[in-house]
């Protein structure tokens, strides 16, 4: 039996990045608050910032890597461990979770889970250019 991705709906608009470290928590086993992991982070109204996103991934207990990957580095299972975040259209994080030969699997805390194809992901992740932001995450060693 496959385990299934844990979802949690964003509360307020600051809230993606924090709740894309919640989701990845709880698919390890790690329990922390919204609230706590919001606190880690610095989110204010403007929202979270990478390097918050980092810090806050540090405090949970995770190997964190900020980066700027192409299209086929991200599909590289061997260096590129899922799920990651994913910094998607310049202001917003979702959380990549599996790819495919044809789609890309998509949990975004704005609006639910969804698969993408190839061209409309690229157009979301990269906003056209040839890399985007991602914030890879494993567990500590």
């Amino acid at each position: 039996m496959k385990k299934q991705f844990p979802f949690h709906r964003q509360r307020k608009k600051m809230d993606c990045g924090p709740c894309c470290l919640l989701m990845i928590g709880e698919w390890y086993g790690k329990t922390n608050s919204l609230k706590t992991i919001s606190s880690w982070a610095g989110t204010d109204q403007e929202g979270t910032s990478l390097r918050g996103m980092e810090l806050a991934g540090l405090q949970m207990g995770f190997d964190v890597m900020p980066v700027r990957l192409s299209l086929a580095q991200l599909r590289d299972k061997k260096i590129i461990p899922l799920p990651a975040i994913l910094h998607w259209s310049e202001k917003h994080y979702v959380v990549l979770y599996k790819t495919g030969r044809r789609f890309f699997y998509i949990a975004d805390p704005a609006v639910g889970c969804y698969k993408m194809d190839e061209n409309g992901f690229m157009k979301t992740w990269t906003s056209g250019k040839p890399e985007g932001f991602a914030l890879l995450l494993e567990p500590g060693t």
